[in-house]
């Protein structure tokens, strides 16, 4: 596979791994696909597994609590992200803010630059590989999810339908397994630990520029900053078995950022100008 065809890959998959990596869950979720990381265990009926709901609060408290969240309006998470079986290796940078503000930033030097974002209206991409992207459709119902600062806090305004359909191991682990739906996206699979209440990975197909993708993300771990958990490492497994990893090694909270710092590259201005 060639570097350029790497980094495309590369670019989308930082996207999805990333913004649910630290936007999903309190500054914690993710998206997979099937793969050996799932093993279905014996299945339960309906009236033995805990709803949707209660999963979600359970994992809203073991991530620290719906109080701690709220408090929060803004959040930077600095990190890596790589391709080991490439030896490729970058940096990321992610802003978020209330109001479904982001921007990220991600580099691998010699490969491609992105830049990936939201003023809270209009979503955009931005890259030295693919140029720059006004996004709409499943692509923007998707992303706008993804960016979004604590979802799990509200879940049902992203999502028609959320389903708690049983245990599985994911990972090792036992997990149960809480499907997500919507009209305007493809379904989204989360796995959320019975033992911890963590999420402890998805999967996903992800809409993209080049098509859709099955990523498998699995969070490898977690670290704490104001005692708010965030995945710290996750790892996302592309459709070629292909594996990037994005480690998150500084987040910091409530930090001063403005309007401005969302703002869109002069690329897309012209193209929301349009």
């Amino acid at each position: 596979m060639s570097i350029k065809r790497i980094s495309r890959i590369s670019y989308f998959a930082s996207f999805a791994a990333l913004a649910i990596g630290f936007s999903q869950s309190a500054v914690a979720q993710l998206q997979p696909n099937k793969s050996a990381n799932t093993e279905k265990s014996t299945e339960k009926s309906a009236s033995d597994l805990p709803s949707a709901q209660e999963i979600l609060d359970s994992s809203i408290k073991a991530l620290g609590g719906k109080d701690k969240m709220q408090a929060i309006k803004n959040m930077v998470s600095n990190g890596s992200l790589s391709i080991p079986a490439a030896g490729i290796t970058g940096t990321v940078m992610i802003r978020q803010a209330t109001d479904g503000k982001f921007k990220m930033t991600a580099e691998i030097p010699g490969v491609v630059d992105s830049e990936t974002g939201s003023d809270g209206k209009t979503i955009w991409e931005v890259s030295s590989v693919t140029g720059a992207e006004v996004l709409d459709g499943a692509r923007a119902e998707q992303a706008r999810f993804q960016m979004a600062l604590f979802p799990i806090l509200d879940m049902k305004k992203f999502f028609e339908s959320i389903e708690c359909t049983g245990k599985e191991k994911f990972a090792g682990e036992e997990c149960y397994v809480v499907v997500f739906k919507n009209k305007k996206s493809s379904p989204m699979t989360t796995y959320y630990s019975v033992k911890t209440g963590l999420e402890k990975g998805n999967r996903l197909n992800t809409v993209t520029a080049m098509g859709d993708l099955n990523i498998v993300t699995e969070v490898k771990a977690y670290a704490e900053v104001d005692g708010l958990k965030y995945a710290s490492e996750v790892e996302a497994t592309l459709p070629n078995g292909m594996k990037q990893v994005i480690s998150m090694e500084k987040v910091e909270l409530n930090v001063g950022l403005e309007v401005k710092d969302f703002a869109p590259p002069v690329e897309v201005a012209d193209l929301i100008k349009k």
